[in-house]
């Protein structure tokens, strides 16, 4: 049963982009983690409390490419600031009901 997780993850960047709190909470799993070079974050709350820190500093979101293996999709992006461009990747991980139980993200 091969479920496509890549629209799913194509609106996980636009949410971000658009500042969508509550997008982004529907696509969450409850018990979601959230690890990047800043830190982690466990649970929905927590995850929507760091999303709205990245609002606040207006970050851009541009999503080159991807791909899905299982219920993973990699995810390359670059994340614009007002000083610098990140390069990026985004490895989320999906369960059988469209959520996100975690997110991983690696500074290339």
């Amino acid at each position: 049963n091969h479920k496509n997780f890549l629209l799913k993850s194509e609106w996980y960047f636009e949410y971000l982009n658009e500042k969508d709190l509550k997008g982004l909470s529907e696509l969450y799993d409850t018990d979601i983690q959230l690890i990047d070079w800043n830190g982690s974050w466990d649970g929905k709350q927590s995850v929507l409390d760091m999303n709205e820190g990245l609002f606040d500093a207006g970050l851009e979101f541009e999503l080159q490419f991807f791909n899905q293996i299982g219920r993973i999709t990699y995810n390359h992006i670059l994340i614009h600031t007002n000083k610098e461009t990140i390069k990026v990747l985004d490895v989320i991980y999906w369960n059988d009901d469209f959520k996100i139980t975690k997110i991983e993200a690696f500074k290339g």
